[in-house]
């Protein structure tokens, strides 16, 4: 099996390291405003939005 350079292998476990932290971050940062936005529609406030940036209704 044929095996990467050092800095390489270093070079692709830092990226792997990098993409998991900012796919988490990518997700919670959605799950926080989706939660927002439930919030506002429950409250009836007119900054709620749809997906599409209209109001609902």
């Amino acid at each position: 099996m044929y095996r990467l350079p050092a800095d390489m292998a270093a070079l692709s476990h830092l990226f792997f390291l990098v993409h998991l932290v900012v796919g988490g971050f990518l997700v919670w940062r959605r799950r926080r405003t989706i939660g927002r936005r439930l919030a506002f529609a429950a409250r009836g406030s007119p900054t709620s939005r749809t997906d599409d940036g209209t109001p609902p209704g």
